[in-house]
């Protein structure tokens, strides 16, 4: 028997491990949300939990190894003082350009991910 278009997700490509991540948390405020916006010399990040609700405004994060150490600062002072584990941390972006590897390759992903 074939679903109607009513009873069908528009979440069927959703991540597993992300739901299983938000699950896990007990509470979307227990997530820790890093979004990226790559670019050639300097990067944005900006650090929201899994509401939505902003916890660090935007900050740059310059395309070298001392941005990178700055953003993994950021992060980790951030869950820290909410008390999110580093299991509940999710760094997630645009599609990598060439030099938007940097900053993703070089943060240590977290056990979830």
């Amino acid at each position: 028997m074939k679903k109607s278009k009513a009873n069908q997700s528009v979440y069927r490509n959703q991540n597993s491990l992300i739901r299983a991540l938000f699950e896990r948390a007990g509470s979307a405020r227990k997530v820790l949300c890093v979004a990226l916006d790559y670019a050639k010399r300097k990067h944005v990040a900006l650090i929201c939990d899994g509401n939505g609700d902003v916890l660090k405004s935007s900050f740059p994060v310059e395309n070298n190894t001392a941005g990178i150490e700055h953003l993994i600062k950021e992060i980790s002072a951030t869950a820290r003082h909410r008390k999110i584990p580093q299991n509940q941390i999710i760094l997630g972006g645009e599609d990598e350009a060439a030099y938007g590897a940097t900053p993703s390759s070089c943060v240590p992903k977290p056990p979830c991910c």
